[in-house]
C-alpha cells in the first residue's frame, strides 16, 4: 500500500509518495490509521495529510480496467470501468452501442445477443459487495 502526501496548506498539492512499511517505522499503525480517517487533525511528520493513493490500493484489490464478459460468436466481450462496453476480435475492437429504454429509464447493451442494463452490469464487475437486485 502506499500514500500521498498531501500538502497541509494545499491539499491540491502532492508533496510525494511513501509506502506503508517507511510510514510504519515512524508512527504506530493506531496513529496511522487516525491519520487516514482525521488527516487535519493528525498530521504525518507535522505537515502532510496522509490518503490512500487510489492505483495502489486498485493494485492490491487486483482491480484491472477491462474485465471479460463472456464469449461470443463476435468474439470476446469486454467492460470497463467507464462503462464501455466492448469485442475484441483479433487485433479488432469493436465498441458495442447502447439503447435507452424509456420504460425502464435506463440504458441496455446487447450482449451475446441478451441486452442487460449497462449500470447493473458494470456494477457487478466492479462492485465486490453487489448483489443481484441491488
Amino acid at each position: 500500500m502506499k500514500y500521498l502526501m498531501l500538502n497541509k496548506d494545499d491539499i491540491t498539492e502532492i508533496c510525494g509518495v511513501i509506502d506503508k512499511k517507511d510510514v510504519l517505522k515512524e508512527i504506530a499503525q493506531k496513529d496511522l490509521d487516525n491519520c487516514l480517517v482525521n488527516g487535519h487533525k493528525f498530521l504525518f511528520r507535522n505537515k502532510y495529510i496522509l490518503i490512500e493513493d487510489e492505483e495502489s490500493l486498485n493494485e492490491s484489490k487486483g482491480v484491472f480496467d477491462d474485465i471479460m464478459i463472456g464469449e461470443g460468436i463476435r468474439g470476446i466481450y469486454y467492460a470497463n470501468r467507464s462503462g464501455e462496453f466492448f469485442v475484441k476480435s483479433g487485433k479488432k475492437v469493436t465498441y458495442l452501442n447502447k439503447k435507452v429504454d424509456k420504460k425502464r429509464n435506463c440504458i441496455l447493451v446487447s450482449i451475446k445477443g441478451k441486452k442487460v442494463v449497462a449500470k447493473n452490469m458494470i456494477a457487478k464487475l466492479f462492485i465486490p459487495e453487489y448483489k443481484d437486485g441491488d
